[in-house]
């Protein structure tokens, strides 16, 4: 199951709510009618919630219709998985207590509607509902049907049976009545309670096409219910509208009706029965069909006959399949074992989902901080399974693969072309398909849409520096920021703040309650964690022509970062300083001091420098200099405490909850003050080996595990 194209909002049922399921593949023109229909439709009684699952990822009139039918909820499937697969994605997003399941060839009226829900409200022993169904030209379809069995098995089989029971069935089906029970009823329409629908668990997902709605009457039975046929109602259906458009399809059609009664007796009988059945089928399809496929590769010219040679080449290939696989099921079914490995997942194990776009697209900040969760939570907690929603191809991959950790692409190629939208609101399908317990937005945001679903969600906030400092920002940036931090701080069911400060700035600038902030610390990569062997370091060192001594600086060369201040500190001393980070407009302003000072052979940027290389200059720096003037949290800074290198940072901000009590602090904008701590700690080794020793035994409190522990103590919170 697949995707959203909108993010719906439901109103507030005031009546009953009626969900309506419409499963569609290619089937447009006939559901523009049907949509109409219920478009028509203005109840007191009821309220309707319409969805259609498209089983079609690549259709394009989908969004056309959407558009002009823009109440209703319009779903992308992952793939034609089947009438039972798409049915049962409509019904998991699906709010009312009443589900119809109806398909997008028929034609309802409100009156049989209101009709179907006041029999299912007045009879709780009813599992299903379903009415008379009428082509155009009002004549109706067969209302006697029987479950599939030795006496029922084919067409003759059902016409004998039917003579020698005339009676029994007169007095059962009389003409007075205005209500029947029989054995199934078209899954053309079918009307339940959603208690009923979850006590039969659903549609049977074994079908891929035709005699799920066998199945589901079969189940409703099985467990004391009753299968009810209105006969005082009627919609319009126009029968093989939407599964015989053509000859491939039509073929498609028949032969899946065959390979569904082969499943149907499988499920349903055992011993010599079943044994009985199967075999009369296979002569029945293998010889009695040979015939009329033989008509049709001779006179394939003919339509209707052509049909017959299709449907007789598919089901030798199934047969040879089924041998193979050792099992009855169509290859098409979603539990045949070739699908086994799309998107199944052991039931009852927590999934976590991700919006994984900076974890595949952002090379720091951010970046980071989504990678080392991801990594961590999948390192520590491998039971569960965790789902990467990435909005385009990566340009990063720097995670470990695992097996329980899945990354999750757009599959339909408009939404693979505005990928940015996509995760705003519809990969929220794609969630609920994936069946997806909490959804963990890394940067700020979550989708529009999933407070509706059930998904609970956590949203982490690093920073509102945008508020702080407005003037580092556009006028647009900062109204689509706060619209969207507004949203998903109120929407979210826990806010992670990255520090104290975080938090705080939370709540005073956009009113949240403190209660449902929690403050988890970021931790940093693994590689920091341990010493690079001397030959990395040296050949890192030849590659970027590191001076054997300086003092580092690692962050985005902006503004807030405030470089320009640790230049001017090194301006009157004897060090050296090395610059990791990429570069803005302000680059320009720190270039222009160099040059004017002379300061050239003193600075040097690296660019293009790999995490393991980053981790070497690290290792290999006297001391990391960190001026920034506001930060979230800082995470440079930890890298440096476990890189064992001492560091001089801000006043203020998080920065002492980041380098601890062992760090060095300085008024951001005291140039001179910076000069004098870079001094005192480059020429005491006493106080460079202690702030060494001191901060590495405080950056601890940021390990995996602990980390991992905080984190998931959150997700089960809301779980």
């Amino acid at each position: 199951m697949g995707k959203l194209d909108a993010a719906p909002i439901l109103k507030e049922p005031t009546g009953k709510l009626i969900s309506v399921v419409i499963v569609n593949y290619k089937s447009w023109k006939d559901l523009e009618v049907c949509l109409s229909s219920l478009a028509k439709i203005d109840s007191n009684v009821f309220q309707l919630e319409v969805i259609i699952v498209d089983n079609d990822v690549v259709s394009t009139e989908r969004n056309e219709l959407s558009q002009k039918f823009s109440q209703f909820i319009f779903v992308e499937n992952t793939g034609n998985n089947g009438f039972a697969n798409g049915c049962n994605f409509g019904a998991s997003i699906a709010h009312g207590d009443y589900l119809l399941f109806l398909n997008p060839d028929t034609v309802i009226s409100e009156h049989a509607l209101a009709r179907m829900e006041s029999t299912l409200a007045a009879h709780d022993n009813y599992g299903i509902v379903s009415c008379v169904h009428k082509n155009k030209a009002d004549k109706k379809e067969k209302e006697i049907r029987f479950f599939p069995r030795l006496s029922t098995l084919f067409g003759l089989f059902r016409t004998v049976t039917k003579l020698l029971n005339k009676k029994s069935l007169e007095l059962r089906y009389e003409n007075s009545k205005t209500v029947v029970f029989p054995d199934w009823v078209s899954g053309s329409l079918v009307m339940m309670r959603k208690e009923w629908f979850e006590k039969v668990a659903g549609w049977d997902e074994a079908y891929w096409m035709y005699f799920e709605d066998v199945s589901l009457s079969k189940k409703v039975t099985n467990l004391g219910g009753k299968v009810a046929l209105l006969r005082d109602v009627s919609i319009i259906h126009n029968h093989g509208g939407a599964s015989r458009i053509n000859v491939s399809t039509a073929a498609i059609t028949k032969s899946q009706v065959l390979i569904s009664k082969h499943v149907y007796v499988h499920n349903n009988f055992k011993g010599s029965a079943r044994f009985t059945m199967q075999t009369l089928l296979l002569i029945y399809v293998l010889f009695v069909k040979s015939f009329l496929a033989l008509l049709g590769g001779l006179l394939f010219f003919i339509p209707s006959l052509k049909v017959n040679f299709k449907v007789y080449t598919a089901m030798v290939v199934y047969y040879k399949r089924s041998i193979k696989y050792k099992t009855w099921l169509s290859v098409r079914s979603m539990k045949h074992p070739l699908n086994a490995n799309i998107k199944t997942f052991k039931k009852g194990v927590l999934r976590i989902g991700y919006d994984a776009k900076r974890v595949f697209h952002n090379f720091t900040g951010l970046g980071n901080y989504s990678r080392d969760l991801v990594a961590i939570m999948s390192s520590h907690f491998t039971n569960y399974q965790y789902f990467l929603y990435n909005p385009k191809p990566k340009k990063i991959d720097r995670l470990e693969k695992r097996d329980h950790v899945v990354e999750v692409l757009p599959l339909l190629r408009f939404w693979k072309k505005f990928s940015s939208l996509w995760r705003q609101g519809p990969v929220v399908a794609q969630l609920l398909h994936d069946k997806i317990n909490i959804f963990h937005g890394l940067s700020g945001e979550i989708p529009k849409g999933i407070s509706k679903t059930g998904i609970k969600t956590v949203v982490t906030i690093h920073d509102l520096i945008f508020l702080r400092y407005p003037k580092l920002y556009s006028f647009a940036d900062r109204k689509i920021h706060l619209r969207k931090f507004l949203r998903a701080t109120r929407e979210a069911d826990v806010v992670i703040a990255i520090s104290e400060q975080t938090k705080r700035d939370i709540v005073d600038f956009l009113k949240i309650d403190p209660e449902k902030i929690q403050v988890v610390y970021q931790g940093c990569h693994k590689l920091f964690k341990e010493p690079m062997p001397a030959n990395w370091k040296k050949k890192v060192q030849e590659k970027h022509k590191l001076p054997k001594e300086y003092i580092l600086n690692v962050g985005t060369i902006e503004e807030r970062k405030n470089l320009l201040t640790a230049v001017q500190a090194i301006k009157n001393m004897d060090v050296f300083l090395v610059v990791v980070g990429g570069k803005t407009g302000y680059y320009k302003e720190v270039l222009e001091y160099i040059e004017n000072e002379s300061l050239q052979e003193k600075v040097l940027f690296l660019e293009q420098v790999s995490l393991e290389e980053l981790v070497a200059v690290y290792q290999m720096a006297s001391l990391f200099l960190y001026p920034s003037m506001f930060e979230g949290f800082g995470i440079p800074i930890i890298e440096a405490l476990y890189s064992k290198v001492p560091v001089i940072t801000s006043t203020g901000s998080c920065f002492s909850e980041a380098g601890g009590p062992h760090s060095l602090y300085v008024d951001p904008m005291d140039s001179q003050k910076f000069s004098q701590q870079i001094e005192s700690v480059l020429s005491n080794d006493n106080l460079r080996n202690e702030m060494i020793e001191k901060g590495f035994e405080f950056a601890q409190k940021f390990n995996d595990e602990h980390i991992a522990k905080e984190i998931m103590k959150i997700y089960k919170s809301v779980e």
